[in-house]
């Protein structure tokens, strides 16, 4: 996995929320870890905290995929 970058700085904890570096990284773990069915995904925007190596916290929107609308699993990315 990819060293995940906020702000220009490096992400240290995601605060228990998957984060990936793109996409492709979140589509992968979806389908091979999950198993996700990829035609049944859903994309959308959630807000998550990330812990950066400044020692702040910070609260962004990010892109994500879910399976279902009543799903608590997301998988987020950044670009």
């Amino acid at each position: 996995m990819s060293t995940l970058k906020i702000n220009d700085q490096e992400v240290t904890d995601t605060l228990g929320n998957f984060v990936f570096s793109n996409y492709d990284e979140a589509i992968k773990f979806a389908t091979d870890d999950w198993g996700w069915d990829e035609d049944e995904l859903y994309n959308g925007n959630e807000e998550i905290s990330l812990k950066l190596n400044d020692g702040s916290n910070v609260r962004i929107k990010l892109p994500c995929i879910y399976v279902d609308s009543g799903s608590v699993d997301y998988i987020f990315y950044i670009s």
